[in-house]
């Protein structure tokens, strides 16, 4: 047994783990070094034989739909994800050449068309559509595709799609076509079983690694002879479960986009178990139970908060998986999970970021250490900017994007085009609750290479659930390189507003009423500070990402300079009707 695959063992130690990293690398998957030798790829190959199986013993219902505009784009001959909607250069044969769209290359090799097509049309035309073009990528890749149109992500979900719309894909009545597609589903899970002990652990993030193992799974259950298939992927998610989750179930990469990919493909694994008349795995139950539970902490009455990229995630489609979900709980009054802390009392929620931040690599990833939104019933009142991409630019990826403490106008991690950049940051979250209410707070250490503080978040929410009690703190850090606070140093606490808020001054500058349409009223209040110089309450303009796209709002911003160590601004929300 090799290094690599001693991995699936749990008795192995953290410095074997450590050093088969290395010999991995986490820059992605690579096929061995020789298949690119001159007789390597037809040795290959020659691994990709084996039993030819002669029908699919199940078909199980796709989990989310398609797009029927997406759809209605295909069936024109269209780029239907490219924004300017250009012709596919060769109708018949979209993989012939030319210029595509990256995104519309990718939908292709996924074959996640098919569910676009199949929500678009009548089952006739749907069926001849993808028959045509299923031919067209068999001549071209059937048996052999290289590294690219075989990677092992694209090869994943494009089986996925293939058995989930064997009713369009096997619609012909033409046996040597339909026996080509089911040779080709085999050698395609062959491929995956070869390539699975050089993806474990993290060649792939956490979500493509679950869709790989689910995917030769599934091959193992809908196809004849796979039962080696079917034991190595289901061995291969259950070890990736174990590690990829904290104790609470949550994503370690607290990223609830990855949360949702992941349930996504135990949705469609255990269809599988139930299209063959098996039960699932205890572990896969438990599993999605878990991730259910993770992603509901963010539901808000009046919606999904803005957290770490939830909000790039349509709203159509987490309201769908979690109803298949079958989550036989119900939204977590308080409690915390993955790093993400919630507070409730009568119809008032706050949810609080006090993790680290994700891991460099996810584009949605956002740099909102200690953010939180606020929610009053159905109303929501205190929010983050939400996923906003311009230029390239994930506009809502800086700190100053969320409604959270920035210091010297500086991202508290470093933000980039491809999601976050490296950082060793640290954070710490705490819980308690009291007489008065229920308390939560974090403090992490963003800023401490640069300015020598670290900077604490502490909040009260009552129990009556009216008011809302909050501290900020730039503390001197306690350990470190640098570790003494030097130089001047300016702060601003935003709290972004929704779009339903309207902000309204009033005279003395430390206090702001916020109505919240004729019959709801809160008031947010400046109650001190201590170590600051020049400290001011302003309201200027902002945006906020709605379903519809990005939308005018306001922010409360206090704004100061660090006067002493520690620095502490109190602040308040109180709400000021029935």
């Amino acid at each position: 047994m090799s290094e690599l695959e001693a991995l699936f063992d749990a008795s192995c130690d953290e410095r074997r783990i450590r050093r088969a990293l290395r010999r991995t690398g986490r820059r992605g998957w690579a096929m061995p070094w020789w298949v690119r030798l001159p007789a390597g790829e037809r040795i290959y190959l020659l691994k990709l034989n084996g039993r030819h199986p002669l029908r699919l013993m199940g078909s199980p219902d796709p989990v989310l739909p398609g797009d029927p505009r997406r759809g209605a784009d295909w069936l024109a001959g269209r780029q239907a994800w490219d924004p300017a909607r250009r012709p596919l250069p060769h109708r018949r044969d979209p993989w012939g050449g030319g210029d595509l769209e990256p995104a519309t290359a990718e939908a292709l090799q996924r074959f996640s068309w098919l569910g676009d097509i199949a929500q678009a049309t009548r089952s006739e035309e749907a069926q001849a559509h993808a028959t045509g073009w299923t031919a067209a990528w068999l001549k071209r890749f059937g048996r052999w595709g290289g590294a690219q149109a075989w990677h092992p992500l694209r090869t994943a979900e494009r089986l996925a799609n293939w058995f989930s719309h064997a009713s369009l894909v096997l619609s012909s009545s033409d046996l040597v076509y339909r026996s080509a597609v089911i040779d080709s589903m085999a050698r395609q899970a062959r491929h995956l079983h070869h390539q699975l002990p050089r993806l474990m652990p993290e060649a792939l993030p956490g979500e493509d690694l679950a869709m790989v193992a689910v995917a030769l799974a599934m091959a193992g259950l809908l196809l004849p002879y796979g039962e080696s298939w079917r034991k190595a992927g289901l061995d291969a998610l259950n070890h990736h479960l174990f590690r990829s989750r904290d104790q609470t179930g949550a994503p370690l990469s607290r990223r609830p986009k990855e949360a949702f990919a992941t349930l996504r493909h135990l949705l469609m694994l255990e269809r599988c178990f139930r299209e063959r008349g098996e039960d699932c795995p205890r572990w896969l139950a438990e599993a999605r139970q878990h991730l259910a539970r993770f992603l509901l902490g963010f539901r808000l009455e009046g919606g999904w908060a803005h957290i770490q990229g939830l909000g790039g995630i349509p709203v159509q489609a987490l309201e769908a998986l979690l109803a298949q979900a079958r989550v036989d709980i119900v939204v977590p009054q308080r409690g915390e999970s993955g790093g993400f802390l919630r507070l409730k009392a009568r119809r008032t929620v706050v949810l609080f970021d006090g993790g680290p931040p994700p891991p460099p690599g996810f584009p949605e990833a956002t740099a909102g250490l200690l953010a939180f939104e606020m929610a009053d019933g159905p109303r929501r009142l205190i929010v983050n900017m939400g996923p906003l991409v311009a230029d390239g630019e994930h506009l809502g990826a800086p700190t100053a994007a969320h409604s959270t403490l920035v210091v010297g106008d500086r991202n508290a991690c470093p933000v980039t085009a491809e999601g976050l950049g490296a950082a060793s940051l640290q954070s710490w979250l705490w819980q308690g609750e009291t007489a008065a209410g229920y308390l939560g707070g974090a403090r992490h250490d963003g800023y401490r290479s640069r300015f020598g503080l670290d900077v604490e978040r502490r909040l009260l929410l009552a129990r009556d659930g009216r008011l809302l009690v909050g501290e900020d703190a730039l503390l001197a850090a306690e350990t470190g390189r640098r570790g003494h606070p030097r130089g001047e140093v300016t702060f601003a606490i935003r709290f972004h507003l929704h779009p339903d808020v309207e902000p309204i001054p009033t005279q003395g500058g430390n206090r702001v009423m916020l109505r919240l349409g004729a019959d709801r009223a809160w008031s947010f209040s400046l109650e001190g500070v201590e170590g600051v110089d020049d400290i001011a309450l302003a309201i200027e303009d902002s945006l906020f990402v709605a379903s519809q796209g990005p939308v005018p709002t306001r922010q409360l911003v206090i704004t100061g300079k660090r006067a002493g160590t520690p620095t502490r601004c109190r602040w308040q929300l109180q709400r000021s009707d029935g």
